[in-house]
């Protein structure tokens, strides 16, 4: 065959096949007649960034390092622990990482040991690493002393781990054990109302200047016995004069009275007792003679109650006035040798009876030559004038009076009392 020939059938052939040949470059095939045949498009395959992944969890339950009572149970005053591992199951290393641990505080008192160079602030464990690898896998850890008072029953001791980079996001667990107390349970209340031991006006109500007695009962209803047991009872010193007795060696110090005991074993029931002496005056009307109680021991906060006693005081109101019942000159006017009548109203308006009532008047004798007609059973001792009434009820009024004949009164004008 002619070569040339050929040479310019192929020319031939590219030049009919013009621009759509240049698109096809590479992607078509050239058969012996000269045209040209597509290939389908293949899509490109995607590729993935290296990047890291952290994990972290507990290892286990903590671990017991000093079991103060050797019983194989987390207990207050234990000290425990926690391992944490942590992970970088990426494709990357993990850069600038940070471990926290956010402890309770409030059931944690120290942590004695810290691994690779930990350091607490007194709430939270913190690790810094430049660079945890791809594919590493490794642990951490701290010690933690746990306080010597739990509350009674379950506590949960929680803590949250946290785990970041640079590169990531914080990844966080929380964690919790669960710490049985065994605890003694501490009550105190007022037995009953206070009793009567000295009642001056044998009326059976607690009035000022009488005795009372006052039976504080204690209890442990949990489930160990209470040790350093302390009872207070704050008494109102602005109402009570002095505390004539007490019981079981307690002691009246700075307006308290306090006992103290060694041990409230499970289960007891208990009393103290003290005498108060209320004072002789008590503002009118109703007062409430509070107290408070208190218990508390070596492994409880102090539990208190405020009690109150209800003290009735009579409060009197009066009122005078004076009638011109002798009017010698007849002018309506108070003079010299007129007789004059003075009238005394009273009313108990407390809320109580008021017992052993007296009215005493200290007239003006330079005003009086002279006293008469006293009402009831009032007398007069040139000074004063009494009435004693008795007993007065709340709500209950009445009146007394008596007469007098103005002196001389020649020096000016005068007020009559």
């Amino acid at each position: 065959m002619n070569r040339s020939f050929v040479c310019k059938a192929v020319l031939v052939g590219l030049a009919a096949v013009g621009l759509s040949l240049l698109f096809s470059v590479g992607l078509g095939v050239f058969p012996a007649s000269g045209s040209v045949v597509a290939a389908p498009l293949q899509e490109p395959t995607p590729t993935t960034e290296p990047a890291p992944v952290l994990t972290i969890e507990w290892k286990g339950r903590p671990a017991l390092v000093d079991d103060l009572d050797g019983d194989g149970v987390i207990d207050p005053g234990d000290t425990i622990r926690y391992t944490f591992v942590y992970s970088n199951t990426g494709t990357a290393d993990a850069t600038l990482v940070t471990i926290e641990d956010d402890y309770d505080e409030t059931f944690i008192v120290s942590i004695p040991d810290i691994s690779d160079e930990g350091k607490d602030d007194g709430y939270t464990i913190t690790w810094e690493f430049e660079r945890v690898e791809e594919g590493k896998s490794d642990t951490v850890t701290y010690e933690a002393t746990l306080r010597d008072a739990f509350p009674p029953g379950p506590s949960s001791l929680e803590d949250t781990a946290t785990i970041r980079s640079a590169e990531l996001a914080d990844v966080s667990v929380t964690n919790a054990i669960l710490v049985e107390v065994a605890a003694p349970i501490l009550a105190i209340d007022l037995r009953e109302a206070p009793a009567l031991v000295e009642d001056r006006d044998d009326d059976g109500v607690i009035d000022p200047g009488d005795t009372i007695r006052y039976t504080l009962e204690y209890k442990n209803s949990g489930d160990a016995e209470a040790t350093q047991v302390t009872i207070i009872d704050d008494y109102d010193e602005s109402l009570i004069a002095n505390i004539p007795s007490f019981s079981d060696k307690g002691q009246d110090v700075d307006y308290t009275v306090r006992w103290d005991f060694p041990v409230v074993e499970v289960g007891v029931t208990g009393w103290v007792t003290y005498e108060a002496t209320l004072k002789e005056k008590f503002p009118p009307g109703s007062t409430d003679l509070q107290d408070t109680a208190t218990i508390e021991s070596g492994q409880l906060p102090r539990i208190d109650v405020t009690n109150a006693v209800l003290v009735r005081v009579p409060n009197f109101s009066a009122e005078t006035e004076t009638e011109l019942v002798g009017d010698v000159d007849g002018d309506g006017n108070f003079d010299p040798g007129d007789t004059i009548k003075c009238i005394i109203s009273y009313m108990n308006v407390g809320e109580a009876p008021a017992t052993e009532a007296r009215i005493v008047d200290d007239y003006a004798q330079d005003f009086f030559a002279s006293i008469g007609n006293i009402s009831g059973e009032g007398s007069c001792d040139g000074d004063t004038i009494t009435w004693d009434l008795g007993t007065v009820e709340a709500g209950a009024s009445g009146s007394v009076t008596y007469e007098g004949t103005l002196g001389d009164l020649s020096d000016g004008s005068h007020t009559v009392p």
